[in-house]
């Protein structure tokens, strides 16, 4: 490249496959020449879980991102689909999406042809979401993306079941904070 001019920048997406992809060479082989290889947080709970975190999203993002969605959209068609005519603050509690950017997300799906935004019955201050035909044959392929997401990740777990990983999650998330503390 020419002296003086900059490279194009990197797409999220690029950049989180290299933060996580690296990382989790770093962590899975102990690079001698990492800061990593012998730094006490590389063999840490909670940072493996953070990178492990990392790369299966990246993973899924990158299935999404070849049907044009992101995982935040995957999400809010998911919970339309499977709660039709919910309002659109309960799609963003269900989800803890805060309301001015829930609404950029439902914006962007309504444009898109994805959801069906009408007036509520009940509630004509608010509005009920429903899927279209073409949301609901995007959240097929999306569901089946996930699928083989989730298929990989189980086969990772080698001879730890399911079950069990899921049940070490949750007694991990049962260590959050109580909601307002």
């Amino acid at each position: 490249m020419p002296a003086g001019r900059k490279s194009p920048p990197k797409s999220r997406k690029s950049r989180s496959h290299e933060r996580f992809g690296g990382l989790a060479e770093q962590v899975r082989f102990g690079k001698d020449s990492s800061p990593l290889a012998t730094s006490g947080i590389r063999d840490s709970i909670g940072f493996m879980l953070r990178v492990a975190s990392g790369v299966a999203q990246t993973r899924f993002g990158a299935r999404l991102d070849k049907l044009g969605l992101r995982q935040s959209l995957f999400s809010v068609l998911l919970i339309i689909d499977e709660e039709p005519g919910l309002k659109q603050q309960e799609v963003g509690q269900t989800l803890s999406i805060q309301q001015p950017n829930l609404v950029a997300l439902i914006n962007e799906l309504v444009q898109r042809g994805l959801v069906a935004r009408s007036v509520n019955s009940e509630d004509r201050r608010s509005y009920s979401l429903t899927l279209t035909p073409a949301g609901q044959t995007l959240l097929r392929q999306a569901n089946s993306a996930h699928t083989e997401n989730e298929q990989a990740l189980a086969k990772a777990l080698g001879s730890l079941s399911v079950s069990e990983f899921r049940a070490a999650l949750v007694r991990i998330l049962g260590m959050a904070p109580p909601k307002g503390k």
